[in-house]
């Protein structure tokens, strides 16, 4: 960078907020798995029921009185609340990117420096951040469509997102309506059909190759939700690799792929 003066250009990018949501969903998810292993061997119940170390005094909270499966269930929703989070905190950055991208800012006398310029850029996004963050006004939906070039995967999977997020949160985990869960997910292919476990025989000469398939659960009006761990892997997999670098590519004016 020059040094700061008229006509001092910053170079914006995204992809430092991109690497920070594949992180946090990645974090996620990596917690559920832990707990789901707990509960799969057998120790959920007495890790939960253990004193933090260290404690001189612990009271008694008494138990869950959840089943393996009611535990499996909250704790897999939770995760799925956590990674949306991780993407409506992105996308607010990205929208406060993008009202930044190519603005004029008015620098102060004081800010002459390169490392004065960096943080004064970094201080005007954490600004517009919090006005969007906290702008009553702009629900979910509506924030997506600031990034109208999307592809419709991305598209349509965030939506189904925000409506699942919403039902879990504010809704009792029950949907009013029918709720499409949408997420891509890779398949490995042996010609046209599906490898899904392994020792499957497959005919002399068969081609293998990898391939991305679009992917939906209905989930019932009125029925409880309850996220499944291989759709919280699909989830995040279409959070990182497909919905992300989707808002990131057109926050940066970047033609599709």
């Amino acid at each position: 960078m020059s040094e700061p003066g008229p006509g001092t250009n910053v170079q914006l990018d995204a992809s430092f907020h991109l690497a920070v949501l594949s992180q946090g969903v990645a974090g996620h998810v990596a917690d559920v798995r832990a707990a789901l292993r707990s509960l799969d061997d057998g120790t959920y119940a007495v890790k939960a029921d253990t004193a933090r170390p260290g404690a001189f005094l612990q009271f008694k909270l008494g138990s869950s009185g959840d089943s393996d499966e009611g535990a499996r269930t909250r704790l897999c929703n939770r995760c799925f609340v956590g990674m949306v989070g991780e993407l409506i905190t992105f996308i607010d950055r990205m929208i406060a990117f993008r009202r930044l991208l190519g603005t004029q800012m008015k620098v102060p006398p004081t800010v002459n420096t390169p490392q004065a310029v960096s943080e004064f850029v970094h201080s005007r996004l954490e600004e517009a951040y919090r006005e969007v963050a906290t702008d009553t006004s702009l629900s979910n939906p509506k924030k997506l469509t600031t990034f109208a070039g999307i592809n419709d995967l991305s598209r349509r999977a965030a939506l189904s997102y925000f409506s699942v997020r919403r039902a879990i949160e504010h809704h009792g985990h029950s949907p009013q309506t029918n709720i499409d869960l949408v997420f891509g997910r890779m398949r490995l292919l042996a010609g046209d059909a599906e490898i899904v476990e392994t020792g499957q025989v497959l005919p002399e000469g068969t081609g293998i190759s990898v391939g991305l398939h679009h992917s939906m659960r209905e989930l019932a009006s009125g029925i409880e939700i309850a996220v499944r761990e291989d759709e919280l892997e699909h989830v995040a997999f279409t959070i990182q690799l497909l919905i992300g670098p989707e808002i990131a590519r057109v926050a940066s004016g970047l033609p599709p792929t």
